[in-house]
């Protein structure tokens, strides 16, 4: 199989780490990914390790990616590095792993093809603030930015009832949203059928590019989740 991991080939965690090992479950589901592939944990840059990470970099034929370092423990978070190009590529690893030894953990690295998002965010399959399992949360913002993972930004924010399928935007109006009902349903119906295959209750991370949805990440919805949006209430 080789030192470098395609997104559809492991799902051992103590291999590739716990968001690397979800994307593995939705690749081989068939579910929207972006394409990209996975460092895994504990990997060397050496003995030609640095010239197969490159030639799967090559093999995606896109001009930048992102990282995002997967660690074994679902409970931490990861870090990221958006659009870095070819010729930053192994800096960018050798950084990335240098902070994972320095805290500590192990971790793998996903690295994807980097998009051009008009609309990306975050959405819950139980509702996070009151454990409500009927309900969705989908949180919204526009373009693909660093607010999905440092909440610098307000997101728009949506409720949806599972029973009924009935929307509910936090300012009462669809068109003050950056997310349109026909959107809505785009990540709805997405999500659902992330859950399903989960078999647990999930955040996604997901962005929309030129009509397409695509899943970034999923992980369980976490005690530690439920805590920071309540306190936000």
């Amino acid at each position: 199989m080789g030192r470098i991991f395609t997104l559809d080939a492991s799902r051992d965690v103590d291999l590739v780490g716990g968001p690397a090992s979800y994307l593995a479950i939705l690749a081989r589901a068939k579910m929207p990914i972006v394409d990209g592939f996975v460092i895994p944990v504990d990997a060397k840059l050496e003995n030609g390790l640095s010239n197969e990470i490159m030639r799967h970099f090559e093999r995606l034929n896109c001009d930048s990616v992102v990282l995002r370092t997967s660690p074994i423990s679902h409970e931490l978070d990861g870090e990221i590095l958006r659009d870095v190009r070819g010729d930053a590529l192994i800096d960018a690893v050798r950084y990335l792993q240098r902070n994972v030894m320095r805290r500590g953990r192990r971790a793998g690295i996903i690295v994807q093809k980097h998009i051009n998002a008009e609309i990306s965010g975050v959405a819950h399959s139980i509702n996070p603030v009151t454990d409500h399992t009927n309900e969705i949360l989908i949180e919204a913002y526009l373009w693909l930015n660093n607010t999905i993972l440092d909440g610098v930004a307000e997101p728009d924010m949506i409720m949806v009832n599972k029973r009924t399928g009935a929307m509910m935007y936090e300012s009462d109006e669809e068109s003050e949203s950056c997310l349109g009902a026909r959107q809505v349903e785009q990540v709805y119906s997405l999500l659902r059928r992330v859950e399903q295959r989960a078999a647990i209750p999930i955040s996604m991370d997901w962005a929309l590019n030129n009509g397409h949805i695509y899943i970034l990440r999923i992980r369980p919805i976490s005690q530690k989740t439920k805590e920071r949006y309540q306190e936000c209430q």
